[in-house]
């Protein structure tokens, strides 16, 4: 049976503001999190957004687990750690994406998402459409009573928000519609400069590009550049073409991100005590049970951290007077 399959994880965003974000994922991990912008309509983006990806430490919790034990996990860490009130988690967890989970306020009492279907006055208003709602800012009033339309979702641009028909007086693209921008950001992932700029039918950028008869064009410091153009630009060790085309068109990273980050480095050795060691092997060294290889990777590559530092700091201290409690 799938279910019985141990290839989900438990993981941890640990912020700044030492506020937590308690998640589970079948992917791998770094594919879930696509440097933030896997959470683009979740209500933790804005956090992402306000203290970048790359100042948020990521752990793996638990890793090797079956759905059953990655839910019941979930939930654990997510009271352990209270990442509902002194987090960014708005429900209990226990589900991939799921509804029954999240808790509303409304009128002084609290109500999962299926629940607060009973004050709506919005026809075929679903549990989706509800935390849907919540994850685009909207107040409770407002996701009870506005019809089920594309007109009522909101886009920020330049400072402001507009509907996708709003949006449509700042394009010169010809026969572009509120349609189409809505499918570009919405379902497409596009940002909104690119939404309103890019010519139908033209393959500038495309989500994916092989086997096309147009080339991929990017927009880099003024100039447009082909892909393989962009590869000579890089020093990069290691970068590709195909690198370079699924960092920007599948992950939504920018030309200079795409081209300057470091690939990373899997199988990697590090030296500690005058011996060469895996990421796993110094998991292993740690007295810790829950810093992971990916923890020292993380600590290492991401952080600065020295060997040393990597596998013997606990995690965080906050989160080892949690556990202890």
């Amino acid at each position: 049976m799938a279910e019985s399959k141990r290839n989900y994880y438990v993981y941890m965003h640990y912020f700044p503001d030492k506020k937590s974000y308690i998640g589970l994922t079948r992917q791998k991990p770094e594919d879930r999190w696509s440097n933030g912008s896997g959470y683009k309509k979740q209500p933790v983006y804005s956090a992402i957004k306000k203290f970048g990806w790359e100042n948020i430490e990521h752990i793996i919790l638990q890793e090797n687990l079956t759905f059953n034990e990655a839910q019941e996990l979930e939930k654990y860490y997510i009271n352990k750690y209270d990442s509902i009130n002194n987090g960014y988690n708005i429900g209990k967890g226990g589900g991939l994406g799921g509804d029954s989970w999240v808790e509303i306020d409304y009128k002084g009492n609290t109500y999962s998402a299926e629940e607060i279907l009973q004050f709506s006055t919005v026809e075929n208003l679903t549990a989706h459409d509800v935390t849907t709602r919540l994850g685009h800012g909207w107040d409770i009033e407002d996701i009870l009573s506005k019809p089920k339309t594309r007109k009522n979702i909101k886009f920020e641009y330049n400072g402001k928000l507009y509907s996708a028909k709003e949006l449509v007086k700042f394009s010169k693209i010809k026969g572009l519609t509120s349609s189409d921008i809505f499918n570009r950001v919405e379902c497409m992932g596009w940002d909104i400069d690119r939404a309103l700029t890019q010519p139908k039918g033209k393959k500038l950028q495309p989500p994916g590009c092989r086997n096309k008869k147009a080339e991929c064009l990017y927009e880099y410091k003024g100039k447009i550049y082909r892909t393989f153009e962009l590869l000579q630009l890089s020093t990069v060790e290691g970068l590709t073409v195909g690198d370079i085309t699924s960092r920007i068109n599948q992950s939504g990273w920018s030309v200079e991100d795409a081209i300057t980050k470091p690939k990373k480095q899997y199988n990697k050795k590090y030296e500690y005590n005058g011996k060469q060691y895996s990421s796993k092997e110094l998991a292993k060294l740690s007295p810790y049970p829950e810093i992971t290889h990916h923890t020292i990777t993380d600590r290492i590559n991401g952080g600065g951290w020295t060997v040393e530092d990597a596998i013997f700091t606990p995690i965080r201290k906050i989160e080892r007077k949690i556990l202890n409690n």
